[in-house]
């Protein structure tokens, strides 16, 4: 019965070093990706600084001129999230962030994002195209 006893220990001893030697690697995964991801933060915020205050956006080929201030005025919006900082932007050639929309409506975006009010259309058709765009940029 002793020896059964021992056994079990030794059984027991052995399960637990497996898992402190699974836990310590695992510790050591998440030390690496926690590093990695840093890594890449560091690097979106070092190559979102090079864009100067002034942006060019590019809304389904038309460029619109405007900085960082108004584009992040709107917290949570998908303007602010782009331009936040958290996420390396894309340019092209020009230097312009592409927005893959209709330009038409982007101008009253940029006027309610600077004035914090904007006139909308007064037709149908117009006005709801408007506050699609609205709800889009969120």
């Amino acid at each position: 019965m002793l020896q059964e006893f021992d056994s079990s220990i030794d059984t027991v001893a052995k399960q637990l070093h497996n898992l402190v030697k699974e836990l310590k690697e695992e510790r050591l995964r998440i030390n690496r990706e926690r590093a990695a991801f840093e890594i890449e933060r560091h690097q979106a915020l070092l190559h979102n600084q090079r864009i100067a205050d002034q942006v060019k956006l590019d809304v389904g080929g038309e460029v619109f001129h405007t900085c960082i201030e108004t584009l992040t005025k709107e917290k949570g919006s998908m303007l602010e999230c782009m331009f936040s900082g958290r996420f390396a932007l894309d340019l092209d050639g020009r230097g312009c962030c592409f927005i893959d929309r209709d330009p038409t409506h982007f101008p009253l975006v940029l006027q309610y994002l600077r004035d914090g009010v904007v006139e909308l259309p007064a037709e149908g058709a117009a006005r709801r195209a408007a506050l699609r765009e609205a709800r889009y940029y969120g």
